[in-house]
């Protein structure tokens, strides 16, 4: 259940940071999903995004969970690198070129390891690549130290 604090009044879903808390039991145990809000992050100050984020770690983590039952053992593809190619800070983006030449857009709240105001053009990372709205886009970036 999200939980906001802060806010602009009751029936907005903006203005406070929300804490997303998602609880799921199972035959072998429980699963905790917890999105603390972070003032970097404006996705956490909008319910609906805040909400998003944390089904979307539900989901990953029961396919996990489905997968283990199963007996299914995933295996893992190497992870994409590139090179940070573009930022545009005051718009909350950047490029990374591939090492095959594409370009991948990524946003401020994909990076994982590393401030998004402290990247340089130039930093070596790895990145998962998804299918975005208008191309590909990078859902986690990893900053290679």
């Amino acid at each position: 259940m999200p939980h906001r604090s802060g806010g602009s009044g009751p029936t907005s879903s903006k203005g406070g940071l929300f804490k997303t808390r998602i609880d799921i039991s199972c035959p072998e145990g429980k699963f905790v999903i917890n999105r603390e809000p972070s003032a970097q992050h404006k996705e956490a100050e909008d319910v609906f995004l805040s909400l998003r984020d944390a089904f979307n770690a539900v989901d990953r983590k029961l396919d996990e969970y489905s997968c283990k039952r199963k007996g299914e053992v995933k295996m893992h593809e190497e992870v994409p690198r590139g090179r940070i190619s573009q930022l545009f800070p005051m718009a909350d983006y950047g490029t990374i070129t591939t090492l095959d030449n594409r370009d991948i857009y990524f946003h401020r709240n994909s990076v994982l390891n590393m401030d998004f105001d402290a990247l340089t053009i130039g930093n070596m990372v790895r990145f998962h690549e998804e299918a975005g709205d208008k191309g590909p886009q990078a859902s986690t970036v990893k900053v290679e130290v």
